[in-house]
Order: C-alpha cells, then sequence, then structure tokens
C-alpha cells in the first residue's frame, strides 16, 4: 500500500539510482575480490567477457535497469 502510494520519480533520478547500484556493486566486487579474495585483477576482469560463457555483465545491466522495472510497476489496486 505504501509503495503505490509514491509516485515515479523522473528518468534521470532512475537513471543516477541504477548508475549509482552498477557503480557500487563494481567497485564492491573488484574491491573485496581482490584485496580480500586475492584475485588478480586480469582475473576478475576475465568475468566480464561474454565470449567465453560469462554472464556477469547480464547480472550487472539487469541490477543497472531494476530502478526502472520498478518504476514501470502495475499501480492499479
Amino acid at each position: 500500500p505504501f509503495i503505490r502510494s509514491l509516485e515515479r520519480p523522473p528518468l534521470a533520478t532512475l537513471a543516477g539510482i541504477g548508475i549509482l547500484w552498477l557503480v557500487l556493486t563494481v567497485a564492491f566486487e573488484f574491491g573485496f575480490f581482490h584485496y580480500v579474495g586475492g584475485n588478480s585483477w586480469e582475473s576478475l576482469l576475465e568475468q566480464y567477457d561474454v565470449t567465453k560463457g560469462h554472464l556477469w555483465p547480464f547480472v550487472l545491466a539487469a541490477v543497472a535497469l531494476a530502478p526502472f522495472a520498478w518504476a514501470r510497476r502495475d499501480t492499479s489496486p
């Protein structure tokens, strides 16, 4: 009920939220898995190569587009 009462934010706000989530996710991934996990930068970057079957970039795309999906939700009672 409360969520349905919220107005849809402007597209610029949705884009900003999506970009923020994307940047925070990538920063955490690189920071944690390099400095704590001990992985090399090359092995971390390799996870972005879709030609090798890695799907992580699609997950990041979903994270970035999630605010737009939320804004398109059906608000009918």
